[in-house]
């Protein structure tokens, strides 16, 4: 069969398609073909700014949601305190402003053909000027492409697109507010509280805010006023800035508890200068978590995918990993003293008076400054690897170092055994102890025996 026989059959077939439904229409006593005419054309129907509107209504099967607006803009009014998204309701009102038919239908019609009786949504509006106008909305067109609509005081039936019609249809739901603040690394206040987990608080560190004129983080919990590391970025910023809502599944819940949010299983609290948000999140709804602001009614979902990490945090990624980063100028002396009294070690350091230079002595022996350096860096270097386990009741421990300082205060690190591989490090007799490797203090009594051969 030849490519134009198939197209004249095509036709055919389209032609007999009209024909029929034209034939149901007409003999079903409705009309006929001399009492209703069709208009191919555009044709505008309303045509106003966004800024004429003081009130939009809109009615269907589950009842009547007013938006009023005002100064302070759109106000939802059966809800007067919701939050709502602004360009969500400037949608949503769309309609109200401007339609644009493409199609008119003139004469005698059944409006229930065309689902208009009853209408599947009624749009009553008020505009500025004290007119008002009501627009119903039908069913769809047989392609899909378009919405049966009338207007006030206007006999005909008009074809909208149906992407006009859609936007009005949205529920009142959707136009929440949704919107978390971008987190930055200058951010004021970060709290990740699972509730079967590991509480993580950080604060700003007054001192260094003060010194870099801008919000500089430290922890708070699990450990106090410890410094961080540039990984907080990547292992916390990042993570909060792919949390993101992604459905609603209650605007207004009398009972919290199907949700899982009478008693949370986490809580991120996050204070920035851009903006703020605090989230509890309850229980999962398929791939989903279902979560709240605090201050707000309304239950969302979430994908838990970006939120899990959050539940799993480990702190030795991101916390600066260093028991003492002391600066040498800030310390008159090092003291290493042990269960093995062959490896205790006293290094004084001779601060000269307006110089940077320190003649420093280990066990009483002078060395250069820069040999002395690369030592100190070594014994400030010694890291936590993690929390370790609790220390036995009586243990003493297998090495201390102690820095005096030029204040006059201490600082202490005590080594207590774990296992051939670890130390268990408690700094200032402070609890919880850290898991330290034992190769690394091996090398700082390593380079001390070489600087004293």
């Amino acid at each position: 069969m030849s490519k134009t026989t198939k197209n004249i059959i095509g036709l055919c077939v389209v032609v007999l398609v009209i024909a029929a439904m034209a034939a149901v229409y007409f003999l079903s006593g409705e009309g006929s073909p001399e009492e209703i005419s069709v208009a191919v054309e555009p044709h505008n129907l309303i045509s106003r700014q966004e800024t004429e509107l003081v009130r939009v209504s809109f009615t269907d099967a589950e009842g009547t949601h007013s938006f009023a607006q005002a100064d302070a803009g759109w106000t939802w009014e059966e809800h007067p305190s919701f939050i709502l998204n602004p360009e969500g309701v400037s949608v949503k009102v769309q309609i109200a402003q401007t339609i644009t038919a493409t199609e008119t239908m003139e004469g005698h019609l059944n409006l229930a053909d065309f689902g208009l009786n009853p209408p599947a949504l009624v749009v009553e509006v008020e505009y500025t000027d004290g007119t008002s106008t009501t627009i119903n909305i039908g069913s769809e067109t047989a392609d899909l492409r378009g919405r049966f609509v009338t207007i006030t005081n206007d006999p005909n039936v008009y074809i909208i697109p149906a992407r006009d019609a859609w936007e009005a249809l949205i529920p009142p739901q959707y136009l929440l507010d949704t919107t978390l603040p971008l987190a930055t690394i200058h951010a004021q206040y970060i709290l990740i509280d699972p509730a079967d987990g590991q509480t993580i608080e950080l604060t700003m560190d007054s001192d260094m805010t003060e010194l870099a004129g801008m919000p500089v983080l430290i922890m708070a919990q699990p450990l106090h006023n410890w410094p961080l590391a540039d990984a907080l970025e990547t292992e916390i910023i990042d993570r909060l800035n792919q949390l993101a809502i992604t459905g609603v599944a209650n605007a207004n819940p009398e009972n919290l508890e199907p949700y899982g949010l009478y008693d949370p299983k986490l809580e991120i609290f996050f204070v920035d200068s851009t903006g703020t948000f605090r989230l509890l999140f309850g229980g999962m709804a398929g791939d989903e978590i279902y979560v709240k602001f605090a201050n707000r009614p309304h239950v969302f979902t979430m994908p838990f995918a970006v939120v899990e990490p959050l539940l799993n945090l480990n702190i030795f990624r991101f916390i600066d990993r260093f028991f003492t980063l002391i600066n040498i100028m800030e310390v008159e002396a090092v003291e290493i003293t042990g269960v093995d009294p062959t490896r205790n070690v006293f290094m004084e350091i001779n601060h000269v008076e307006d110089s940077m230079d320190i003649a420093p002595t280990v066990n009483g022996t002078e060395i250069s400054d820069q040999d002395f350096r690369r030592l100190y860096q070594l014994v400030i270097g010694v890291q936590a690897e993690g929390f370790a386990s609790d220390i036995a009741p009586g243990a003493q421990p297998e090495l201390t170092i102690t820095y005096h300082l030029l204040t006059g205060g201490t600082r202490e690190v005590a080594f207590y055994a774990m296992d051939a591989n670890f130390y268990v490090a408690v700094l200032n007799g402070e609890y919880p102890g850290f898991a330290t490797s034992r190769l690394a203090v091996q090398i700082m009594f390593d380079r001390i025996a070489e600087l004293l051969e």
